[in-house]
């Protein structure tokens, strides 16, 4: 604040209350300096703040209308913004064509529009800005078919095993499918990709994805819980991951643990080395694994930065 720099604010509930006079813009001035009263719990002190200090407060669109106090939104300038605003016009028709095979795929018919519960049942994790999420994971496009397809195939990744069967009993919808962008959905989940167990599945997609010499970060999702011993397995049962580290989220006391098992990991790590984090989403909330996910994303990123240093020097 004293600095003048623009803090932004994610998942900081915890600390918005005691923002109020800053909101309210309470100064005190002395000195030529303005200060301001930050209060936490029973405790407040004055904090010096720079004219130029900006604050930005970043949630969800759902809980801004749900969950946080009328009197906190009232002192903010608001801007919504989806996925869907930042596509190009390009990137818009991929995330029609996109839509469209969501649409069959779930209901049948490209005009009938499935509902959000039936969308959650064949994809999992499914909301409204996924597919223009995906879209924009992607390069720019330069063939709309070509980045549909590459598109439908991550999207399938997601499916459950259930919809594919599904699909797979259902001729029309089958056929459909395949008029609609020229793939065979049953062939491409059973047989393309690996879907069956954790130690084919790395066996097959931890090289292909991290081709490019610089590793792979990716997400499982199951339906029952791995065993605590999964690394165990994946070191003994696989051809390539033979050193493999496991922690469990819930296990862990503290954010410090997870970022010293990380950094001890990243240190000694070398080709063929894998670290398992296994989180149960009923012993650790959601944001606990975000969290999680984000530590790992930025020790990977700094990890890379200087490899990527030592590889030019």
């Amino acid at each position: 604040m004293a600095e003048g720099r623009t803090v932004v604010l994610v998942y900081c509930e915890d600390l918005y209350e005691s923002l109020y006079d800053l909101l309210n813009q309470h100064y005190t001035e002395y000195g030529g300096k303005l200060y301001v009263r930050l209060a936490f719990g029973t405790a407040s002190r004055l904090c010096e703040i720079h004219r130029s200090f900006r604050v930005i407060v970043i949630v969800e669109k759902i809980d801004a209308y749900n969950r946080l106090a009328p009197p906190l939104l009232n002192r903010f300038e608001k801007q919504v913004m989806e996925r869907s605003s930042l596509l190009t016009s390009v990137q818009k028709q991929v995330e029609k064509n996109l839509r469209k095979f969501a649409n069959i795929y779930a209901a049948g018919q490209e005009k009938q529009k499935p509902s959000m519960a039936e969308l959650r049942s064949c994809f999992v994790g499914f909301h409204n800005d996924m597919l223009s999420s995906l879209v924009q994971s992607l390069p720019d496009p330069e063939n709309i078919e070509d980045t549909t397809l590459d598109c439908i195939n991550r999207l399938l990744w997601l499916a459950t095993p259930e919809s594919a069967c599904r699909v797979m009993s259902m001729r029309q919808r089958n056929i459909a499918l395949k008029q609609l962008c020229s793939i065979d959905v049953v062939e491409t989940y059973f047989k393309k990709q690996h879907h069956s167990d954790f130690i084919t599945f790395a066996d097959e997609m931890f090289d292909h994805w991290g081709r490019d010499e610089m590793g792979v970060q990716t997400q499982v999702l199951t339906f029952s819980p791995m065993s605590l011993h999964s690394g165990d397995a994946l070191a003994e049962h696989s051809k390539k991951w033979k050193k493999v580290t496991t922690r469990t989220l819930h296990e862990l006391s503290s954010e410090r643990d997870l970022k010293t098992a990380i950094t001890d990991f990243f240190d000694t790590c070398n080709h063929g080395s894998v670290f398992v984090l296994q989180c149960d989403p009923q012993a650790a909330s959601f944001r606990r694994i975000e969290h999680a996910r984000y530590i790992i994303e930025h020790a990977r990123s700094k990890f890379l930065r200087g490899r990527w240093k030592d590889v030019r020097d």
